[in-house]
């Protein structure tokens, strides 16, 4: 009797070990079938967020020389089109074909005085009155301001300075 237990504990635990080892197998192939590149369902995940999309500021109209004031709008963990904190303020950023809305806030992504902010639509890569919207943030870029101006949601503020 007690060979007979011994056995059957033995088989029991060996069962249990294939078990885990199939599991660890498993997973460890959907893992590496699930690359960005070959798995949908990876990509769909990501939302195209991918893009590292980077509100820059010129001192001047052109869009030429460095940055003076960058601004990244789609924090970690948040997908387009979701309204998430970013800095001090709210960002959201809708994409359409080759067109980026942008809207924020000071406390959600309802702004009271959208006049007073840089919140609009975009073209990546295009000037637009000092203005750039890029995917790729560059390594000139200083620390990362207000650029969208949404501190003025509620009202002008006047710098601190």
């Amino acid at each position: 009797l007690k060979d007979r237990l011994v056995h059957s504990v033995q088989i029991h635990n060996e069962a249990n070990m294939i078990s885990i080892a199939n599991g660890f197998c498993a997973a460890a192939l959907a893992v590496l079938a699930c690359q960005p590149v070959t798995c949908l369902a990876a990509s769909l995940r990501r939302e195209h967020v991918a893009e590292d999309y980077t509100l820059l500021q010129f001192s001047g109209i052109s869009c030429s020389g460095n940055p003076i004031g960058c601004q990244k709008l789609v924090p970690a963990g948040c997908g387009l089109g979701s309204c998430c904190r970013c800095g001090d303020h709210y960002v959201q950023i809708v994409v359409a074909s080759s067109n980026v809305t942008i809207s924020g806030g000071k406390d959600s992504c309802t702004c009271h005085l959208n006049a007073a902010t840089n919140h609009g639509s975009f073209q990546v890569g295009a000037c637009a009155s000092g203005l750039e919207l890029v995917t790729q943030r560059p390594s000139t870029c200083p620390q990362d301001s207000d650029v969208l101006g949404s501190r003025h949601c509620n009202g002008i503020i006047h710098s601190q300075r």
